[in-house]
């Protein structure tokens, strides 16, 4: 059997090393096709709205805690979604780094975690 090579001229950013800082509001896009990995540090509680996702893609997203008490919330082209989390709180301490990982499993479904730095 040929083996095909793959060239990374073919594969979007959301493939790479690519990370992309969002904008703090109440409501943000995440679009998953833009990049590999999210960071954002609130300032107030968010919903994380999930664009352009595919079953199997996922993605990092680093919260930098800002000291209050908001919270973080996920929808799907603006829709409900199923967000099924697998472990985790968000802390939102003063610089608490917080990583959410993502999966895409279905059109509308999603499981994922919440970690912090182990100290």
């Amino acid at each position: 059997m040929a083996q095909t090579q793959l060239k990374s001229g073919l594969l979007g950013a959301e493939f790479f090393g690519t990370a992309t800082a969002l904008t703090p509001a109440a409501t943000i896009d995440v679009d998953f096709e833009a990049a590999s990995t999210f960071t954002l540090t609130p300032t107030s509680n968010t919903t994380l709205d999930i664009e352009n996702n595919k079953i199997g893609m996922v993605k990092d997203i680093i919260v930098t805690g800002a000291g209050s008490s908001y919270t973080i919330s996920f929808t799907v082209a603006g829709g409900s979604g199923t967000f099924n989390k697998i472990s985790g709180t968000y802390d939102d301490t003063s610089a608490a780094k917080n990583l959410i990982q993502i999966v895409c499993v279905g059109a509308t479904e999603f499981w994922y975690t919440i970690s912090q730095i182990s100290s």
